[in-house]
């Protein structure tokens, strides 16, 4: 793993069902934008579709990350499960593996009568950097923005979202180091992680130190985007207050944001929560039983 990847989460201990469809191309710019589909054996009529986007910063992490930890119990509720790999940062930096998540629902999409998923049933959930991407998927649906690229397929087909999860994910480049100054967990030993470095993860996805590169991490933040948006989707929204690698704050002005401008949002914010661990054990029933909603509309 690169230098200054944020740590993994934990994830579940039993090993991830083999997926149905394996590898599958969702583009064809790079071997990284492939996709794992897992389809309840089960299903019966067309099939609502969790989209899993993996965590470690834009520079870390693969499709199985999410497989080990949402594979299972998504699949226990009858839902299909879709594990996203996208071109890490080291690979092609910012926008380009947003530009690939929001391609692979667009292949979803249009590809959603030949594996019996439902179009109108599509939920994205991610943690940490796959929080991010989860958290942009509700946010730009309705809207042309920097993360569409026609050229990776299906252009004209939605890329949009009926709900997300967003797990402990960075929302406002900007201000992370600032409210960690201002609030740093005492369990953070030796510091918590900078991210206005050229070498922090979001430096390296954005080619630069993020203070330097005003109009990028404009560009980059989800929140920009809310102002323009016609529709949002219901967004779930946890972090931990023990998070050494993303400030809980990032969550708490995500929530405020959206329902300042009137957009379904709930938030939890797990004391004693890390970067993954004690928020993923705590949340996992509350995401499931918010996904039953969201596939109940």
């Amino acid at each position: 793993m690169p230098a200054g990847a944020p740590p993994q989460p934990s994830t579940a201990a039993a090993p991830p069902p083999p997926a149905t469809h394996e590898d599958v191309a969702y583009a064809e710019t790079s071997p990284a934008q492939k996709l794992d589909l897992y389809l309840p054996p089960d299903a019966s009529g067309e099939t609502p579709l969790v989209i899993a986007v993996h965590g470690g910063g834009f520079i870390a992490g693969d499709k199985d990350q999410s497989a080990a930890m949402l594979a299972g119990p998504l699949l226990d509720e009858g839902y299909a499960v879709a594990t996203v790999n996208y071109r890490l940062s080291c690979e092609a930096e910012f926008p380009a593996g947003a530009q690939d998540v929001k391609a692979a629902v667009r292949w979803l999409r249009a590809n959603a009568d030949a594996y019996r998923l439902d179009p109108d049933r599509f939920l994205s959930w991610g943690e940490s950097a796959g929080g991010y991407m989860s958290a942009l998927l509700a946010i730009t649906g309705d809207q042309e923005t920097v993360f569409d690229d026609e050229g990776l397929g299906n252009a004209g087909v939605s890329s949009a979202v009926q709900g997300a999860v967003a797990w402990y994910g960075m929302y406002d480049f900007a201000a992370a180091d600032p409210q960690f100054a201002a609030d740093t967990p005492e369990q953070c030993e030796g510091g918590p992680l900078e991210h206005d470095l050229a070498d922090s993860p979001e430096g390296i996805w954005l080619g630069g130190r993020p203070s330097t590169l005003p109009d990028e991490v404009e560009q980059a933040d989800p929140m920009t985007y809310i102002p323009t948006a016609d529709g949002i989707p219901p967004v779930s929204i946890a972090a931990g207050d023990a998070d050494c690698v993303v400030p809980h704050q990032q969550s708490e002005e995500l929530h405020k944001a959206l329902t300042d401008a009137g957009h379904p949002a709930d938030l939890t914010v797990v004391e004693g929560g890390g970067h993954g661990p004690g928020v993923i054990e705590d949340q996992m029933p509350a995401a499931l039983e918010f996904t039953a909603e969201v596939f109940e509309r």
